[in-house]
């Protein structure tokens, strides 16, 4: 029987500056609807992003939904968390990350902000009927931050569209390290500017993609001139789209040592795209990439220096890893995730069937 669904959701809606959150919504809207049900996203007209106009946003949301006769109110992350529901309505709140986790890995404003949104987000999560999260790292943690009820949060995992992503064909000339992400503190992508640099000692040619905006850009550009990688380090800002892909396609491998992740959108796109991966063996990560990259110690430099090194020296090995991960990827696509997603909202039995991924118990 065919649902309708509102998700609510405040974030940036470009992926250029909304970093993973706005693709996996979207992508989770044309899930559910290849399943055959009615979705409604509910978002600001302005392209939302900013705290004080997601603040605005969620004061006019109790009128919008009740505009709306919807089986399924799903708010993300904090986004809904005034909303009341109707008689015989679920309220599900979908965790994109746990803000009282990433905040721990943040300083100065960053981390201010984040401490309120905590806040909001731990309110909205305690007054939902289910509680969905991208991982069973998050689902543990959110447990314990946000003192949830355990019966009542499950974990179901972010998608992709794999038709979109095709296996690297022609990767640049020159070794090419790829890093795609939001660019905060927790992302660690200072140590992997450090190991770069160890790197060039042995592969002279090496030459590392940075891909995304982010408060710490700016201090990873400075780190890189002190370094001496200018020349080596591009910093491409924000891209998206056909341009991202085409950054996938060149590369030789994607790392992202991240201290935290509650999933990471970027590895299932590196490794839709046949890349090996290599990431940092804390949150999510481990369960996300599973057997198809190699995982290090975050802050190891020299050790993530010389999984890279083994990496660009072995094409056998890149080629056997990139081939795992396409197939791992393979089991995250939308309509089977967007099916997992509705079971673990507490009604997944009203979703035609569709094999769930893979997800460690």
């Amino acid at each position: 029987m065919p649902l309708s669904i509102a998700l609510l959701d405040s974030w940036w809606q470009s992926p250029l500056t909304g970093s993973g959150t706005a693709v996996a919504i979207g992508g989770l809207e044309r899930g559910l609807a290849a399943l055959g049900h009615r979705v409604t996203r509910i978002r600001p007209e302005n392209g939302g992003g900013h705290l004080a106009a997601r603040l605005l946003f969620n004061l006019e949301l109790p009128r919008r939904v009740r505009q709306g006769a919807f089986d399924l109110v799903v708010g993300f992350d904090w986004d809904g968390f005034l909303v009341r529901p109707a008689p015989g309505q679920r309220y599900a709140v979908g965790l994109k990350g746990i803000v009282a986790d990433e905040l721990r890995h943040e300083r100065g404003l960053t981390r201010a902000l984040l401490w309120l949104q905590a806040c909001l987000e731990g309110r909205n999560a305690r007054r939902a009927s289910r509680v969905v999260t991208t991982s069973q790292y998050s689902r543990a943690v959110g447990i314990r931050a946000y003192r949830l009820p355990a019966a009542r949060v499950a974990a179901a995992p972010e998608g992709i569209d794999l038709a979109e992503w095709a296996p690297a064909a022609c990767p640049a000339p020159c070794p090419t390290i790829l890093n795609v992400a939001r660019q905060y503190p927790r992302k660690n992508t200072a140590t992997l500017l450090d190991a770069v640099a160890r790197l060039a000692e042995q592969v002279p040619r090496v030459r590392l993609r940075v891909v995304g905006d982010g408060p710490e850009l700016p201090a990873l550009m400075a780190r890189a001139d002190r370094l001496g990688l200018r020349g080596r380090v591009a910093f491409l800002g924000a891209v998206s789209g056909p341009a991202l892909r085409a950054e996938y396609a060149g590369a030789h491998l994607f790392c992202l040592p991240s201290r935290q992740e509650g999933f990471g959108i970027a590895f299932l796109e590196a490794m839709a795209a046949g890349l090996p991966v290599v990431a940092g063996d804390a949150g999510a990560q481990p369960e996300v990439v599973g057997r198809a990259g190699v995982l290090v110690p975050p802050d190891d430099a020299a050790g993530l220096a010389d999984t890279l090194g083994r990496l660009l020296a072995d094409g056998a090995l890149r080629a056997r890893l990139g081939a795992a991960g396409r197939a791992r990827a393979a089991e995250f696509d939308w309509p089977r995730v967007a099916h997992r997603f509705l079971a673990a909202a507490g009604i997944g039995d009203n979703a035609p069937h569709a094999p769930a991924p893979r997800l460690p118990a």
